[in-house]
């Protein structure tokens, strides 16, 4: 043992037993942390998954509004990550597929490639195949 640590720490879960979804978050707490800072942040985390929770699918209020713009004639908005294909490296950290579910929400194509060689390769692929990524995003 050379004294390294390195540990996953659940912050988020969702745990849905009979209909019935509990919402867990959490924080790291260090020894300069900020009560109020740690509280905020984790009621941030709660409030997304909760949000994935209640939400309805077809039946969201925002989908309905949407398919009715569309069904009236009306232009709809275009979302920001539209047609837009990034990718990002995970280098062992358990944030990357968060961001890449928030860049997903924007209309992003994500894509979420292991740190390494391997990595490099399948990038330069797919520079090759004419599928040149918009943006590249190394997590740390």
């Amino acid at each position: 043992f050379d004294g390294g640590l390195n540990t996953g720490l659940t912050l988020r879960t969702v745990h849905v037993k009979r209909g019935v979804a509990e919402v867990r978050a959490g924080a790291t707490l260090l020894y300069d942390s900020n009560p109020l800072a740690e509280e905020q942040e984790t009621e941030l985390k709660a409030s997304a998954m909760i949000d994935a929770v209640v939400r309805t699918g077809a039946d969201d209020e925002g989908t309905q509004k949407a398919a009715a713009s569309s069904s009236a004639g009306e232009e709809t908005k275009n979302m920001a990550g539209e047609d837009k294909k990034i990718i990002l490296i995970d280098h062992e950290d358990s944030f990357v597929h968060t961001l890449g579910n928030y860049l997903r929400q924007t209309g992003a194509e994500v894509t979420t490639l292991r740190s390494g060689p391997s990595a490099l390769e399948a990038i330069g692929k797919l520079i090759e195949e004419g599928n040149k990524p918009d943006m590249v995003r190394r997590s740390s």
